[in-house]
């Protein structure tokens, strides 16, 4: 007996894919040197070498870098090569925040936050309890985003940043984040990590 077709369920709809984020964290390749050595004399008063990067991209296994960059560069032409960068040491059971930067062009847009979130779920996976960074005492917004995140002062190096042409000589504040494999301490980061992306794929979006 033929099989009755009248009676068989339309297909469901096809799914339209999900839209791709506009932006997205890689780990930093020697490629990405040259865009990196343009922002790093555009956000430091005492810029690295691109020999310091180079080794530290080549010959040290304790460090782990990363880059955010446009997830589909020739689709984005108004956004540069690279918006922010910063790499960790990794000693034992510590973290160590070498270096973090935005483009100037770009602050004000979570971009910071979003990197050393995902700087510190790497931390984590790489078995760090603590993590440490450094911060000129009068980088108020710095310090102010650090704490937000669960960073306490827990000492100074006096004169620690040299005097430059653009800066006085100035402290360092010693930050650091205690527990950082305890769920305590990690649950309200990755809640806050969600938050920042969701913000970040919408902000970048409509930046075309």
């Amino acid at each position: 007996m033929a099989s009755d077709l009248s009676s068989t369920p339309p297909p469901p709809p096809a799914r339209s894919p999900a839209p791709r984020a506009p932006l997205t964290i890689a780990p930093m390749r020697l490629a990405d040197l040259s865009a990196v050595m343009e922002l790093e004399v555009r956000c430091f008063n005492s810029p690295w070498s691109l020999d310091v990067y180079r080794r530290e991209l080549t010959r040290n296994p304790r460090a782990f870098y990363r880059v955010v960059r446009p997830a589909d560069p020739p689709a984005r032409p108004d956004l540069p090569p690279l918006l922010a960068y910063g790499g960790c040491w990794i000693t034992g059971d510590e973290c160590h925040v070498m270096t973090i930067a935005t483009h100037p062009e770009w602050r004000r847009r979570l971009l910071g936050e979003w990197l050393l979130l995902d700087l510190l779920a790497e931390a984590r996976l790489r078995a760090a309890a603590v993590c440490t960074l450094e911060v000129r005492a009068g980088n108020t917004a710095a310090i102010r985003l650090y704490e937000k995140l669960g960073f306490q002062e827990v000492g100074r190096r006096p004169s620690y940043y040299p005097t430059t042409a653009h800066a006085p000589r100035e402290d360092a504040l010693i930050m650091t984040l205690f527990e950082l494999n305890t769920g305590a301490v990690w649950r309200p980061l990755i809640q806050r990590r969600r938050e920042v992306e969701t913000a970040i794929d919408r902000g970048f979006s409509g930046s075309s």
